[in-house]
């Protein structure tokens, strides 16, 4: 189904009703403030609810619902509005409002619910009136005073361009009410424009323009045309304030960084001491210690001495006869982690001779190592023939340990393993552990029929075999106790916030056809009240479509209509 209502546009009612109940509101239009009530459409220009009289329209973005019925009530509070639709544009199914209206008959607050399946939305729409700042078109308001000096008390356009009358201390300009003391637009007279400058903003004081900076620059040199020059924040000549001026240092030029001054140091040195006063005074191209930047050591390792060159770190050989791999200076000969190559890893039990890599005559060559396939569980045999867990490698053959005993093609211990409990397929069951080949029950259950039970927390063995707690209640420390949540009542556990017969309280029955929410008896929202009861208007033959309204004899109520 399509719910395209969108929020909930305009609502009207229109429906007899008793001269009581007219007050204390008689009607007028209520502009809905949130999104749609209806649907996922775009907000319209106008979503409204209007009351007249005694009978309801629903007008939407897609379409109108027909004037129909209402049901009012007045209440302490206000009045109270139920309308039913049978037929909507867009909405398959039945649409429902249920709202109240303050004693003020400004605010309306309610839900709609709409469709199938059933959708639901809370809405909340205030009275439309002249001067609420709301242009309601369907109302026939043009405009909305006192900002717009071309708008009268009712609402309506004016026409009278730059003579409209305004308020006291504005003008009007082009129809609009403006302060031509303080308004950049217009400062001093109408369409005069306050320019700003670079990083500034446009003011107006007593109708002559100025400028405010923006945060962190300001207007240093005091030259109106360029503005705000000064950035605060980076600028070494004013630094955090005008005329604050950052120093230099040797090989360094000044700097000013977040508002604070600091060094800019020349290409290949660094303040590596932190002293500004010295300025940059370390070299950082050629010292292994401050290798491109200070405190970056260059890292050593066997048989080589760093070095750095041009701000990049590296190792020199002290023996001619070993190459740099990383930071180490290795023999290809013979260097297992580097045979014949940088990074030429041989494979576990592997040695590296003549810059290859050969197993031991023990071993035999396999593509993860140099493997005994007598003893090896993941060469077994042959290379690649893996064990299955459990298993070990003997004399070439994967077999199950002498403590283990292979069931189903896993090595297990029938001493502890509760699926092979004393021998392959005997499970122990539940509460049951194995130990030394039979199912024993665990620690903190007890055997009661032949099961394994927690004393503590069975409700059918609660404190002793055999103790069966009431419905509702539970097992607690071995105690048949009511739960936090329930309350006892009669002798059993009910829970008073959904429990009809004790709803809220004990023995506090619900009306038949109600239900209890939160401890409240309430009607069903698609239910209605009739003669004090909840009826559904769409089945019942006494109340068919209506309260009161009484199918003839051999007809029934379907959908609201006598067939």
């Amino acid at each position: 189904m399509r719910l395209a209502l969108p929020v909930l546009a305009l609502l009207a009612v229109v429906a007899p009703v008793p001269a009581a109940l007219a007050a204390p509101c008689a009607g007028g239009r209520f502009l809905v403030v949130d999104s749609p009530v209806i649907g996922a459409v775009s907000t319209p220009t106008e979503d409204a609810i209007q009351l007249e009289g005694a009978s309801v329209t629903l007008y939407a973005g897609v379409g109108t619902c027909p004037a129909t019925v209402a049901h009012l009530k007045r209440t302490k509070s206000g009045l109270r509005v139920r309308v039913r639709w049978v037929a909507c544009p867009g909405v398959a199914g039945v649409v429902r409002l249920t709202a109240r209206v303050d004693d003020k008959c400004r605010q309306m607050k309610g839900a709609v619910t709409a469709g199938v399946p059933r959708h639901k939305k809370t809405f909340v729409a205030r009275q439309s009136r002249c001067g609420d700042g709301i242009v309601d078109t369907g109302a026939g308001e043009q405009c909305e005073p006192p900002d717009t000096a071309s708008c009268s008390a009712s609402c309506q356009e004016l026409n009278c361009g730059d003579h409209c009358t305004c308020p006291a201390g504005r003008t009007s300009c082009d129809g609009t009410c403006v302060n031509l003391q303080s308004d950049p637009s217009n400062c001093g007279r109408c369409s005069a424009r306050c320019v700003p400058a670079a990083h500034s903003m446009p003011t107006c004081s007593a109708g002559l323009c100025g400028s405010v900076c923006e945060t962190n620059f300001s207007d240093c040199n005091h030259v109106p045309d360029d503005g705000c020059e000064a950035n605060l924040l980076t600028d070494p000549l004013n630094c955090n304030a005008c005329g604050t001026q950052c120093p230099g240092g040797d090989n360094a030029s000044p700097a000013c960084v977040d508002g604070a001054c600091a060094l800019k140091c020349a290409a290949g040195f660094g303040d590596c001491d932190g002293n500004p006063a010295n300025g940059c005074e370390l070299p950082i191209q050629d010292d292994p210690n401050n290798c491109g930047r200070c405190n970056r050591q260059c890292p050593t390792g066997d048989n080589a001495t760093p070095v750095c060159t041009a701000g990049t770190c590296s190792i020199l050989c002290s023996d001619p006869t070993l190459f740099a791999c990383g930071h180490n200076c290795v023999d290809l000969d013979n260097d297992a982690r580097n045979c014949g190559g940088c990074g030429n890893h041989c494979v576990p039990g592997a040695i590296c001779a003549n810059a290859a890599c050969t197993c031991p005559s023990t071993r035999t060559s396999c593509p993860s190592a140099c493997a005994d396939l007598t003893s090896d569980a993941t060469n077994c045999g042959a290379c690649g023939n893996k064990c299955d867990p459990g298993e070990v490698c003997t004399n070439s053959h994967c077999v199950c340990p002498s403590d283990r005993r292979s069931c189903n093609g896993q090595c297990i211990d029938p001493l502890t393993d509760n699926k092979n409990c004393g021998g392959c397929g005997k499970l122990c069951g539940s509460g049951e552990t194995c130990s030394g080949g039979n199912c024993v029950c665990a620690p903190g259950n007890k055997n009661c029929s032949g099961t394994c039970v927690n004393l503590d927390t069975n409700v059918r063995n609660c404190g002793e075999c055999k103790n069966t707690c009431d419905t509702g209640d539970i097992c607690s420390n071995g105690h048949c106790v009511c739960p936090s949540d329930r309350t006892v009542c009669s002798g059993a556990c009910v829970d008073t916030d959904s429990s009809t017969g004790n709803c809220g309280h004990c023995g506090n029955i619900c009306d038949p056809g109600d239900l209890c929410v939160s401890g409240r008896c309430v009607c069903p929202a698609f239910r209605e009240i009739c003669a004090g009861k909840c009826t559904d208007t769409d089945t019942d033959r006494r109340n068919c479509g209506k309260c009161g309204k009484v199918c003839d004899s051999g007809l029934n109520c379907v959908a609201g209509h006598c067939k």
